[in-house]
């Protein structure tokens, strides 16, 4: 097609700076979370043979993760695309990868469709669960869909088309194609799907709450579930498709009129919702942790098997357990649109500017949710809680520490976007400074915090003697002392230089020797030992209430989790930059060359990504508040916090399970959790 309808408005994901570099950090953040997790979940189904059978939702949700991987493997390729704002495949490319990606959407929305009539069959007709565990059913049906699949994306190969070597861009023949063509996708990859979704968990809400099943252990997660998959399903879909009908009804208005007018806006939003959708590929396995609750700690990085094993399609499963169903999953869909529309040359900018913004991007994220949110808490405990236990005291000063870095993202806000230090010498060794004790602060509460875990479930005779607030304050108290001193390098080796005709607060070391130092030294002690510590506790605490078969809430089992997740990737890429660049320095390597260059790109985007985990743990709290959230609204923190203590208070009153079990091993169960987060950031 050498003749394409061009849709009303003519912005492109290319016509700003601002949203390539916004575009780049969803990529990028899609990637970092789908890739490690799809490609977990993949390992952990796809050699797992039962001998009863694999069930039905583990098959079909493990070709969920493979439709998912396939979207996210094509990540390099879209930010090369950003980076380099032409299309680096051809014509050929163009059309396959396209293709690939609406194989994957329509793959994920069929499976998902699957996996819901599955569990309202497992609710509703429990007799046919047997029959659910059928390997030449999951064939017949995975066949199904995939072929399904197949025929569905065929227009979005039919319909693309490479304009000026530049943008892979929607061709369509006439303004009848395009409506045809925007319709049809939304009709059969959200109207369809998501009124399936509905309707299966609709009744299956119903037999639930019809059987009493919802007052229960599994009624709660599964209510959670359906809740979140409906919302997820909403949220991530309706933007994009609503740009598609909008589009759809324009190409077939006169174009002058209103609806014209209204289709250009929904050109100009359709590069946001394809990049919000494209998280779709990323959320599934922070679902399967969530869900997992207490499966988590008890079986390592086997749960996913364990969860699919006490699902309700099982042999001789009873009715009940057929309504705690395996399938915890969002719906799912993948990017179909990532670059609508050409651009022209001059709306272009440097690379380099398009790297500095994606820092601007991630830092005022940061600020906007994180300054609010710790503040939130910070208050919660300040003026609501009376009683605060040594979790909530932790917590506390973990906020602080949070709201200590976020109140200096401004002044690097300004730097980046102004390209110059206008803060003097003071204000450079100050800003930093803060930066290094923060996160020292938060490394040493977040170790404190799973060192005092470890003590309650290892010994909690001893932990309940030691546990007090006076010990607790003097320990704080040297956690801040201890950061202080060790963010002391950070003034030694920061200064205000002139360099081409700018002023840069930088790191300013006599020697290669000195770098190295540095380096080495943030990295061991405001990494490497933390983590071991951290990763070390847990670890015994999994053994541990393995061996003797503790009960633990879901809750604390949920942050055990992502406290180890979080702490390694927000802070593993930066500290691993620290290790190559005191490595180069070491080897007397040239500070000027081009891996240089991009080390010290990259730093920068690292910094900025490092400040997010100052913005997490309100986050965090809200997740793992739950049903507090609603029960108790603003007062959730306290409650949750309250609900977690394990002071001489909090255990009388949450006493009486182990009063009636004579003090059995099972009261340490109150010991206190790791409801915190890694948080700061670098120096």
């Amino acid at each position: 097609m050498s003749v394409c309808y061009r849709p009303p408005g003519n912005e492109t994901l290319l016509s700003w700076k601002a949203s390539r570099a916004t575009g780049t950090a969803f990529l990028l953040l899609a990637a970092l979370l789908g890739l490690p997790g799809n490609g977990f979940v993949v390992w952990s189904l796809a050699g797992w043979r039962p001998t009863a059978g694999r069930p039905l939702a583990a098959t079909l949700v493990l070709h969920l993760a493979l439709a998912d991987g396939a979207v996210l493997l094509l990540t390099p390729l879209f930010v090369a695309f950003l980076s380099g704002q032409a299309w680096p495949l051809g014509q050929v490319g163009c059309k396959a990868v396209y293709y690939v990606c609406a194989l994957s959407m329509y793959a994920s929305v069929l499976l998902t469709g699957l996996l819901s009539l599955q569990r309202c069959l497992a609710v509703t007709r429990p007799f046919l669960a047997p029959r659910l565990r059928s390997p030449a059913l999951a064939r017949r049906l995975l066949l199904g869909v995939w072929l399904a699949a197949l025929v569905l994306a065929v227009p979005a190969a039919v319909y693309r088309h490479l304009w000026g070597d530049r943008v892979c861009q929607l061709c369509h023949p006439s303004a009848v194609h395009a409506a045809a063509h925007l319709s049809l996708e939304t009709l059969t990859a959200f109207v369809l799907p998501f009124g399936t979704v509905l309707s299966c968990y609709g009744v299956t809400l119903a037999r639930l709450r019809g059987a009493r099943w919802g007052s229960g252990r599994h009624g709660t997660r599964v209510g959670r579930l359906v809740s979140a998959i409906v919302l997820a399903f909403a949220l991530l879909w309706t933007p994009y498709h609503a740009v598609n009908l909008l589009q759809a009804v324009a190409a077939l208005a006169p174009p002058e009129g209103l609806l014209a007018r209204l289709g250009g806006a929904g050109q100009a939003a359709r590069a946001g919702t394809t990049a919000l959708a494209f998280f779709s590929s990323s959320v599934n396995p922070v679902l399967y942790v969530f869900t997992a609750g207490d499966l988590l700690p008890r079986a390592g990085p086997r749960f996913l098997t364990r969860l699919f094993e006490g699902s309700g399609d099982t042999r001789g499963g009873s009715r009940s357990r057929e309504g705690t169903m395996e399938l915890r999953t969002t719906p799912r869909l993948k990017v179909l649109l990532m670059a609508p529309n050409t651009t022209s040359p001059a709306a272009s900018s440097s690379p380099g500017g398009m790297s500095l913004s994606l820092p601007i991007v991630l830092l005022s994220v940061a600020l906007a949710v994180g300054l609010p949110g710790n503040s939130f808490v910070v208050w919660s405990i300040l003026k609501r809680m009376q009683k605060r236990s040594v979790t909530a005291l932790l917590v506390l000063n973990l906020a602080l520490a949070d709201l200590a870095v976020l109140l200096t993202a401004p002044f690097f806000l300004h730097f980046l976007a102004q390209g110059t230090w206008t803060f003097r010498m003071i204000g450079c060794r100050l800003c930093h400074y803060v930066c290094g004790v923060s996160m020292y602060a938060s490394v040493l509460l977040i170790t404190i915090m799973s060192l005092d875990r470890s003590l309650a479930v290892a010994k909690p005779f001893v932990s309940q003697k030691v546990r007090t607030k006076t010990i607790a304050r003097w320990v704080l108290a040297s956690i801040w002392v201890v950061s202080f001193l060790l963010a002391t390098p950070v003034i030694v080796y920061r200064s205000v230089k002139q360099l081409n005709r700018t002023l840069v607060c930088q790191q300013d070391y006599p020697s290669d020797g000195h770098r190295a130092f540095h380096l080495l030294f943030e990295t061991i002690t405001g990494f490497l030992l933390p983590f071991l510590a951290v990763v070390a506790s847990y670890s015994d605490i999994g053994r541990r209430l393995q061996a003797r078969r503790f009960r633990r809430s879901r809750r604390t089992g949920r942050l055990v989790a992502l406290i180890i997740l979080a702490f390694a990737a927000f802070w593993l890429p930066y500290h691993l930059v620290n290790l190559v660049e005191a490595g180069r320095a070491l080897a007397g390597w040239d500070k000027t060359d081009s891996v240089a260059k991009h080390l010290k790109m990259a730093r920068y985007v690292l910094i900025a990504l490092a400040f997010l985990s100052s913005s997490v743990n309100p986050v965090l709290y809200a997740c793992a508040g739950g049903g507090l959230l609603r029960s108790a609204g603003v007062g959730f923190v306290v409650k949750l916090l309250e609900a977690t203590g394990s002071e001489v208070y909090s255990t009388r009153r949450g006493g009486t399970l182990c009063q009636s079990q004579k003090a059995t091993l099972a009261c340490p169960e109150q010991g206190p959790p790791e409801a915190s987060m890694t948080s700061s950031t670098p120096s």
